[in-house]
């Protein structure tokens, strides 16, 4: 899929899912394990460079922008939505969702997406 986009929408992808853990709070070493990325790749891509961009890295940042959307269907006002990444949950045993996914895990990004779409099905 990686090699399906251009320079520039890797680009825009990467940029929008920055700013996205930037208003989610992530600090820095948050973001960088939530994107699951050596330093020296995150320093690149924090300088508008896309680099390093592989398939999988591409469905990791197209994970978080389903978790994203799934928030806004959730919380009409964009801050709550954003705030509710920082506030402890019962259901990932008292750890913000922003702590839950930045263990560096795939598996957690998709158990948080399967979370917040679970109410959202019409089935």
């Amino acid at each position: 899929m990686a090699a399906s986009l251009t320079r520039s929408e890797r680009l825009v992808l990467i940029r929008t899912v920055l700013s996205l853990l930037e208003n989610w709070s992530a600090n820095d070493d948050e973001a960088r394990a939530v994107l699951n990325l050596p330093l020296a790749t995150y320093a690149e891509w924090r300088r508008n460079k896309a680099s390093n961009v592989t398939p999988d890295r591409v469905y990791r940042l197209t994970l978080l922008l389903q978790i994203h959307a799934a928030l806004r269907m959730r919380f009409s006002d964009a801050k709550r939505a954003a705030g509710w990444m920082s506030r402890p949950n019962d259901t990932f045993t008292g750890r913000t969702p922003l702590a839950l996914i930045a263990d560096g895990e795939l598996a957690s990004i998709e158990r948080l997406l399967a979370y917040l779409t679970a109410d959202l099905s019409p089935w």
